[in-house]
């Protein structure tokens, strides 16, 4: 099991970062259709499945 970001998700992540460091006052409006992608929630659900589910540093 990698738990590497995949470069699907890694690209997404590049531009979403791109356009709001270029556009401070741009505002991010639907971004659900990002997030609910297949890929992103396999690769979130491999992540916590890794760390056992537990909470990080802040609990």
């Amino acid at each position: 099991m990698s738990l590497v970001t995949p470069d699907t998700i890694r690209t997404l992540q590049r531009k979403l970062y791109t356009k709001a460091r270029q556009e401070p006052a741009y505002r991010f409006y639907a971004l659900y259709d990002k997030l609910l992608r297949a890929d992103i929630l396999s690769h979130a659900w491999r992540l916590v499945r890794a760390n056992r589910g537990s909470p990080g540093v802040d609990g």
